[in-house]
């Protein structure tokens, strides 16, 4: 099957369980590509000293605040929307592109389409929240986010399957 929407590898788990016909033991971070409304797709980077900051800004790997040599960066993919903010030099930025317009993410559609700005803006949040302990994009780095409490029969589990080391409380 192909699904034309894009997708990340967190809906690999729970399309695996969607097409088994068995219900996660524990909230996803993403939907079943079978759903009928799919999770957006949500990244963040951070490199104190990347590649490209040898280069001009904007001259290396293409151009935007992805490969910007500086700062900490969080995307959003919703459908063709993808809502970029950023931490850098002590303030937070946002950007949105329209995707199917400007797949090369060259033009900042954030004024000209404040409805979709905000919309994007919402739903990314509400999905950053779902994830719980995602750190502060001004957070120190090295900051982590708290891992969700397991019960001990899900630490077995992982442990049995050598995702983990015991001891499970």
């Amino acid at each position: 099957t192909v699904v034309d929407t894009p997708v990340t590898t967190l809906t690999a788990s729970p399309t695996i369980l969607d097409l088994a016909g068995l219900e996660p033991l524990h909230p996803m971070q993403a939907k079943s590509v079978l759903s009928p409304t799919l999770t957006p797709i949500f990244a963040e980077r951070y490199e104190e000293k990347m590649l490209s900051s040898r280069f001009a800004e904007g001259t290396a790997n293409g151009k935007g605040p992805l490969v910007w040599p500086h700062g900490r960066y969080r995307v959003c993919r919703d459908g063709r929307w993808k809502y970029v903010k950023y931490w850098v030099d002590g303030r937070f930025e946002e950007h949105l592109f329209d995707l199917d317009a400007d797949p090369g993410e060259l033009v900042d559609v954030r004024a000209s389409q404040p409805d979709w700005f905000q919309a994007t803006v919402d739903n990314c949040a509400a999905f950053e929240a779902a994830l719980g302990g995602v750190p502060a994009l001004d957070a120190p780095v090295g900051t982590k986010a708290e891992a969700p409490k397991l019960s001990k029969e899900e630490c077995e589990q992982l442990v049995a399957l050598g995702y983990m080391q015991g001891p499970c409380e």
